[in-house]
């Protein structure tokens, strides 16, 4: 079944770079990480942390998108449903990328979450731990850099701004 997925997902994907010539709308996305969650949960034969963090850590990209769109609605006072420009794809086109470099880039950072889930599920407890903050710190920087929230959401690299300031003195 995940061969199938892969190689299903892998045929469309030429078809999807812009200019699109066939789109897979909400139906087909939300099928996809249905069936993705269910290959998730059959991948493991019993219950244990790493069953529900490997699946998070590979959809981390669309994961924190989401997350990051309802912590800016709620920032600035607008409905959860409100529509936006201020999505990654979006935040990415206005740093100046294509819509090409841009779909590229995003898959990237993917595959980088993938293969940090693959190291991940391969660790022990202190590597995994260390794995999931590497993971949340570079979410973090990326959303500060690119203004995922809004352009004054920077409070790590200010952070890292005024501790360098201290440490040069």
């Amino acid at each position: 079944m995940s061969a199938v997925l892969l190689g299903s997902t892998l045929g469309f994907l030429p078809y999807n770079f812009h200019p699109a010539k066939i789109f897979m709308g909400d139906t087909g996305a939300y099928f996809l990480g249905y069936i993705i969650s269910i290959l998730a949960l059959l991948g493991f034969k019993n219950v244990t942390m790493f069953s529900l963090v490997v699946p998070i850590v590979i959809l981390a990209v669309p994961i924190s998108d989401t997350l990051f769109a309802i912590v800016r609605r709620l920032v600035n006072k607008k409905p959860l449903s409100a529509p936006d420009k201020s999505h990654l794809h979006h935040c990415l086109l206005r740093f100046g990328f294509s819509h090409r470099e841009t779909v590229v880039l995003i898959y990237g950072m993917s595959a980088l979450f993938a293969l940090a889930a693959i190291v991940l599920s391969l660790s022990t407890l202190w590597g995994s731990c260390l794995i999931i903050t590497c993971v949340m710190v570079t979410i973090e920087i990326v959303v500060e850099i690119v203004g995922l929230v809004n352009a004054n959401y920077k409070p790590l690299l200010k952070f890292y701004k005024r501790a360098l300031s201290v440490w040069a003195r």
